[in-house]
């Protein structure tokens, strides 16, 4: 939710569009980069630590269910 925030800020905000579309640059490959550490946690992490933990967890999940997961938990905090 924090990064819908961010979003909105930039875009009701009344700054220049230079740093309007700069702080939208960087609030782009910031979610990039989210995906991407979620893509390896789905990929390499979670087969190996998360069956250990709980018997009733999938070893295998897709990268779907696994961002859905992050969103879900980003949604309750």
């Amino acid at each position: 939710m924090t990064c819908v925030e961010k979003f909105t800020n930039i875009v009701v905000s009344d700054k220049p569009l230079e740093e309007k579309n700069e702080l939208m640059k960087i609030l782009f490959i910031m979610l990039f980069v989210k995906l991407i550490f979620i893509y390896l946690v789905a990929r390499f992490l979670w087969p190996y630590v998360m069956p250990k933990l709980f018997k009733g967890v999938t070893t295998n999940p897709r990268f779907i269910e696994v961002l859905a997961l992050s969103v879900l938990i980003s949604l309750l905090s």
